[in-house]
């Protein structure tokens, strides 16, 4: 058995799940593209990350993802396939920024979150490495046990965890269907990375520091 086997959420998934309140204000850093707003909710299903795309009662649920420092919205997004545990040397092309954005948002309302750090997981019986520090290839698994707990529990608005690429900070998905872009104020700070030089130094210094080398196209 692979030290990533995911096993299934349980069923019947429990009644009691350890959730936090993040309060109003809360910032959440964000790397994103063009295709939506910095606040905006993906609801494309055609691409898998750690807890998406999920579906309720047959309809795709919208997600946001987001971190609690630049660096952990950077490592998560930029590095998010450069940077793999236990990689060495890995790249990231220059024109993989060339469209990316910087943002930081305060939440409006306060939101409870699902905690899946690891004590929280040691109560269904996992681990870190069998849910939220996998490889990508198990992302359709880790998605199901996103769902369970959108599924079962309505109060959550939800899911938090500890980002394995950028320890100790943390990594959150909200769930569209129960927090809205109204719920996210921008601060007023959203950037392209290439135009930004604090942003792009930032971005330069977190590659270093985890060995990815940002490779400039070579010329013809």
């Amino acid at each position: 058995m692979s030290i990533n086997h995911v096993p299934p959420p349980p069923h019947p998934f429990p009644q009691h799940i350890n959730s936090t309140t993040l309060p109003v204000g809360t910032e959440l850093h964000r790397i994103y593209g063009a295709k939506f707003p910095g606040n905006g909710f993906n609801p494309r299903v055609d691409k898998l990350n750690r807890f998406s795309p999920i579906f309720s009662r047959g309809e795709p649920v919208p997600v946001l993802y987001a971190g609690s420092t630049a660096e952990t919205a950077i490592y998560e997004t930029l590095f998010h396939d450069a940077h793999v545990k236990g990689a060495k040397h890995q790249s990231l092309p220059l024109s993989a920024l060339t469209h990316r954005r910087y943002g930081s948002w305060k939440t409006q309302r306060s939101l409870k979150l699902a905690t899946l750090h690891a004590p929280d997981l040691a109560g269904f019986g996992v681990t870190t490495d069998q849910l939220t520090a996998t490889n990508s290839i198990y992302y359709v698994q880790t998605a199901r046990w996103a769902e369970a707990i959108h599924d079962n529990h309505a109060d959550i608005e939800g899911l938090q965890w500890t980002s394995y690429r950028a320890d100790p900070g943390v990594a959150y998905v909200l769930f569209g269907d129960r927090v809205g872009s109204e719920d996210l104020f921008c601060t007023g700070n959203e950037v392209l990375i290439r135009r930004d030089v604090a942003l792009y130094r930032l971005v330069l210094e977190c590659a270093a520091r985890s060995g990815v080398r940002i490779a400039r196209p070579r010329m013809p």
